[in-house]
């Protein structure tokens, strides 16, 4: 026979007068199943733990009763973990981030504070003195001093008045060129001036009037004796005198030009001997009226006044 485990156990009868039979011990209770054990850490698994022992066999009962089948033996303990997994290689690490803007300047720092003066100079010898000295004279250097003046007696300027005083003459020296002189009225503007072609424009600025004189000697054939700018002037008037040796006259000569058109005319004196060798008359040469003179032979002198408007 078997029980409910599958063990195999046998009754015998006692030699005798066979009682009647026990009835059948019943089945020991089964083992309970040993505790799982705990799960390793990932990695490789364990090998599994070994089964365990089968409970011994429980004793035959006394015959009558069958005894009880012996409780099931414990099952045997878990298997030990696995070891953990090796780690992984670390990652390669990432590229560095770009540079940051940089920051905006720092205001400026406080001044320091000034450094003491230095001690002050001797003081030179100044100017200190003025000869002949009155009101409104002007001074002028003496000599190489550097400390004495002459006051002018001939050379004055009256603040009051705003006149500048003058007695005597004065002299511009030198190799001057265009405007030497230049004199201006209340308006600002200039009422007299003096060039160093020996030309004077006097007058309102708008209607300036030009005065010079001139001496021309002539060769024979055209001689040009003056130009007049047609962009400045519109007509000129000219006294003269023309002389070689015993022979001689004078007169006026008037022009007028508008354009490419001139108008000439020449009044003069009765002859001293003959002058007939001798004419003027008046062109437009580009942007000038030119006064000319014709002679038939050379060594006439002309000497001219001239006024132009």
């Amino acid at each position: 026979m078997s029980d409910a485990t599958g063990l195999a156990f046998w009754t015998a009868s006692v030699p005798g007068t066979s009682g009647s039979s026990g009835s059948s011990g019943s089945s020991g209770t089964s083992g309970s199943s040993g505790s799982s054990g705990t799960s390793g850490s990932s990695g490789t698994s364990g090998t599994s733990g070994s089964s365990g022992s089968s409970g011994t066999s429980g004793s035959s009962g006394s015959s009558g009763t069958s005894g009880s089948s012996g409780s099931s033996g414990t099952s045997g303990s878990s298997g030990s973990s696995g070891t953990s997994g090796s780690s992984g290689s670390s990652g390669t690490s990432g590229s560095s981030g770009s540079s940051g803007t940089s920051g905006s300047s720092g205001s400026s720092g406080t001044s320091g504070s000034s450094g003491s003066s230095g001690t002050s100079g001797s003081s030179g010898t100044g100017f200190n003195t003025i000869l002949t000295p009155a009101d409104y004279r002007i001074l002028t250097a003496t000599g190489s001093s550097t400390n004495i003046a002459v006051a002018q007696p001939s050379l004055t300027f009256n603040p009051n008045t705003g006149v500048l005083g003058l007695t005597g003459s004065f002299t511009i020296s030198g190799t001057p060129s265009g405007s030497i002189l230049s004199v201006k009225g209340a308006s600002g503007f200039t009422i007299l001036e003096v060039f160093s072609d020996n030309t004077t424009i006097i007058g309102d600025y708008q209607a300036p009037s030009l005065y010079t004189t001139k001496k021309s000697s002539l060769s024979s054939g055209t001689n040009t004796i003056y130009s007049f700018a047609t962009a400045s002037y519109t007509g000129a008037f000219i006294d003269y005198t023309l002389t070689s040796g015993s022979n001689a006259r004078s007169g006026n000569m008037m022009g007028i030009w508008n354009g490419s058109t001139v108008k000439f005319t020449d009044n003069s004196t009765l002859d001293i001997g003959v002058t007939t060798g001798v004419t003027f008359s008046m062109v437009i040469s580009g942007t000038y009226a030119v006064l000319q003179s014709i002679s038939d032979s050379s060594g006439w002198i002309v000497k001219t006044i001239i006024r132009s408007i």
